[in-house]
């Protein structure tokens, strides 16, 4: 059993959202800074001064006095101290060759300092290119004590720097904001706490000339700069100054399987509804005066108000699409949780409803009131579970308790994309199938994102419907993936 400990008071909306119309998006990766160092399967520290441009005044070091996790975040810290010629120390990290993106909706909670020449920055770049070539994505940046923050857009051509950015403005960045961005094959937009505030199409190249490499794989970037063109020179106040990082997170779209383009397994739950619930006093009498209701996959729990009394309830729900847990198959059951009350035991499971010693995913843990947790439940089913649903149980609390249960995955560690086979003439089919160097998608639109798998579900490459590239692909058996649709070919 995993179980990470977040606490998010006041961030009191779901995780599970719906920023677009017609757009639903879950979570796929995040990084929530437990513990006391920072997760290097994920990110690696940058360091060196004067390589990335702008005249900026810092050398970025791999210190404890600029980089460091603790009390649940991030922590970088820019210092007035000379190191390798260089007047100021700061911290730089970066999730390259770790943990890459194409598409979704990426944000990360900040609160961070003012100060005269300061600039700290929230942003991607396309691991398919070396800087400045291969696009950037600056969701966050932001200058000295501006009550303004930026959102860019980058593409270099022929050596020329093409931007266009957004500005959101009255906002006090010493406070903790939401700062993301929604990307999609067509446009881009930018957001502060879930209001878009400036959006760009990304559909053709009319304004960035090479446009497609907006469809590639890009990283994260954190760091803060100092001094330089943009902000210029800092003053005897600027330092120290930091900024603090609560979380980063990644989202993307579902379709009505619930597949997306994430790297941690396939979500099975499209929907869940109430099946049973009951609750008891400490002397096991039942009653039924208490409430529990659902809304896609966040749940709603309202303990029975009975003062004095310590109550236990549990609740079942019935999954969406019906599904069976098989046996062998390792399972992930993911949710964010919350109670205006003390929670001394609360456990989680994904089972079949009456074999109650068979379950996938199962694990037992407690929560403070008011505190907001993340909680990662893993396990094996040991035998086949039809009509699989999930139960939570709470135990020793006391009556008026109310339960918000949010953003619920469960998802299977070993999933592949459906193949479709070619469907025939006059809908959309691959061509040549086998291919040497290319392929195209016949009756798509031309400009149709593609993004070829192999058959270990990994991403190997990405090209637009008119034609995709397969010149270095082994030979071998391929799934080209365009508006939702898999189609197999073969590379000889």
């Amino acid at each position: 059993m995993k179980i990470r400990n977040k606490s998010l008071l006041g961030l009191l909306l779901p995780v599970f959202v719906s920023l677009q119309a017609h757009a639903e998006y879950q979570l796929v990766w995040a990084d929530e800074f437990e513990g006391n160092s920072l997760n290097a399967s994920y990110w690696t520290i940058e360091t060196g001064g004067g390589i990335w441009g702008g005249n900026e005044m810092q050398y970025y070091t791999n210190s404890s006095d600029n980089i460091w996790v603790s009390d649940g975040c991030l922590h970088l810290r820019v210092l007035k101290q000379n190191k390798n010629g260089y007047e100021y120390t700061s911290g730089r990290v970066k999730t390259m060759g770790k943990k890459e993106f194409t598409f979704g909706k990426m944000e990360a909670r900040i609160r961070m300092d003012n100060g005269k020449g300061l600039c700290p920055a929230f942003w991607m770049l396309s691991h398919n290119a070396s800087w400045p070539n291969g696009g950037e994505f600056d969701i966050m940046e932001h200058i000295n004590s501006e009550n303004i923050v930026y959102g860019t857009i980058h593409d270099w051509n022929n050596g020329n720097l093409i931007s266009d950015h957004g500005t959101k403005y009255n906002i006090d960045v010493t406070q903790w904001h939401t700062y993301g961005m929604i990307w999609t094959e067509t446009q881009i937009s930018f957001y502060v706490d879930n209001q878009v505030y400036w959006s760009k199409s990304v559909a053709d190249g009319s304004y960035f000339p090479n446009y497609l490499q907006y469809h590639e794989p890009y990283y994260f970037l954190l760091n803060v700069a100092i001094g330089g063109t943009w902000p210029g020179a800092p003053d005897e106040h600027t330092c120290p100054a930091q900024m603090d990082i609560d979380y980063v997170r990644v989202y993307q779209e579902t379709d009505n399987s619930g597949n997306n383009g994430g790297d941690s397994g396939c979500n099975i739950i499209n929907n869940l509804t109430l099946n049973d619930i009951y609750y008891t006093n400490s002397s096991w009498q039942e009653y039924n005066n208490g409430s529990a209701s659902a809304n896609g996959k966040d749940l709603y729990i309202e303990l029975p108000e009975a003062s004095g009394t310590q109550w236990q309830a549990q609740t079942k729900w019935n999954i969406s699409p019906s599904y069976t847990l098989l046996q062998g198959i390792d399972y992930t059951l993911e949710f964010d949780i919350t109670s205006n009350t003390a929670l001394p035991k609360v456990s989680a499971k994904a089972y079949t409803f009456g074999i109650d010693n068979v379950s996938a995913a199962y694990g037992e843990f407690a929560l403070a009131a008011g505190e907001r947790r993340h909680i990662s439940l893993s396990g094996t089913a040991s035998s086949d579970c039809p009509n699989a649903g999930l139960l939570f149980d709470f135990g020793g609390n006391p009556a008026g308790t109310v339960i918000q249960i949010s953003n619920i995955l469960l998802k299977e560690s070993q999933c592949r994309p459906s193949i479709i086979n070619n469907p025939p003439a006059k809908q959309t089919f691959i061509s040549p199938n086998p291919c040497h160097t290319q392929i195209t998608l016949v009756n798509e639109a031309p400009n149709a994102c593609v993004r070829i798998y192999d058959t270990s579900s990994r991403l190997v490459g990405i090209g637009h419907a008119s034609c995709t590239d397969t010149s270095r692909l082994p030979r071998g058996i391929y799934m080209a993936v365009c508006n939702k649709k898999t189609y197999k070919f073969m590379v000889e």
